[in-house]
């Protein structure tokens, strides 16, 4: 009996960490995470996992040794310091570069000694910017306009020159993603919409692309199970359908099942958060990795529904 293959998880404890643990060990793949503290409150059955603590000078040469006693075949990267709306720290950028580019970068080069075939990072679209009226693909040049965005970027260009030279280094920049156990915004989002108040939103007319963490979890692992033409590469993963904002609250509300009514108010009020447009095409992947989203963006909606009445 040939011998499963293995996964390194970064991050595992988060909201996408956790469900790609779930979907490679029901997929077969023996998974290892690496967190900062075990927690056993949040453990996947059948998930190995190692606490290596806070970052510092020495967590390089930890790493090497955890990879050299226990080797995988593959890690996704996904550790990583999360935008903070509220955050006001003289010390913001430096934080957010020595999680997202530093400790990424220490990563990369612990893993480039090891026998690791793929290397998995996860951005974020936000280092293409916070909206365009155009489809965004990955020929558009970043233009990343805050800490957390420039230290993703940081991250991304280091990737990019050391790609190739050892192992197939993917970067993956990916919209919001959504899912059963989702919190902020959308989170807030659906909480609102059950609430049945009327809403007046009508009038804006944007196009946002979205992901669900199912079909997150089914392109990462694409990456694993076949070799595809480009030895590395980076790129945008999204569902395949863009909403407007009232698209996605309708849609929202019939996946929970409750009425939604929406009217009309100048979108000059708003939050530009919720009027701008930011949508990306997903088709080099789409292309490059033979790939489809096995889920529909309503099939992901319908996944909140335990979330709402918890």
């Amino acid at each position: 009996m040939s011998q499963m293959p293995s996964v390194l998880i970064t991050g595992a404890y988060g909201f996408v960490g956790h469900k790609l643990c779930q979907h490679l060990i029901q997929s077969g793949y023996q998974v290892d995470a690496w967190v900062r503290e075990i927690d056993e409150t949040k453990a996947v059955l059948g998930v190995r996992y190692f606490g290596v603590g806070n970052f510092d000078h020495s967590t390089t040469d930890r790493m090497k040794v955890l990879l050299s006693e226990n080797p995988v075949d593959y890690l996704c990267h996904l550790a990583a310091r999360v935008h903070q709306m509220s955050e006001s720290s003289v010390n913001k950028r430096a934080k957010y570069l020595q999680t997202n580019f530093e400790f990424t970068k220490r990563l990369y080069l612990a893993a480039s000694q090891s026998s690791l075939k793929r290397f998995i990072f996860l951005s974020s679209v936000k280092v293409m910017g916070e909206n365009s009226e155009t489809e965004v693909d990955e020929r558009n040049i970043p233009a990343p306009q805050d800490e957390y965005a420039e230290s993703k970027r940081a991250a991304e260009i280091f990737l990019e020159g050391e790609s190739n030279k050892v192992m197939r280094t993917y970067i993956f920049r990916v919209p919001l993603v959504y899912g059963e156990g989702v919190k902020g915004n959308f989170r807030s989002l659906y909480k609102i919409i059950r609430k049945k108040l009327p809403l007046p939103f009508l009038s804006i007319q944007n196009r946002r692309s979205m992901l669900f963490v199912g079909n997150l979890c089914s392109a990462i692992e694409r990456t694993f199970s076949i070799q595809p033409s480009a030895p590395s590469g980076t790129y945008f993963i999204t569902d395949g359908s863009d909403w407007s904002t009232p698209d996605l609250i309708r849609n929202l509300g019939q996946a929970i099942g409750t009425p939604v009514f929406l009217f009309r108010f100048p979108t000059f009020w708003m939050s530009e958060r919720l009027t701008q447009s930011f949508f990306f095409s997903g088709e080099k992947f789409k292309r490059d990795f033979s790939w489809e989203p096995p889920f529909k963006p309503q099939d992901g909606l319908k996944h909140l529904m335990g979330e709402v009445n918890s």
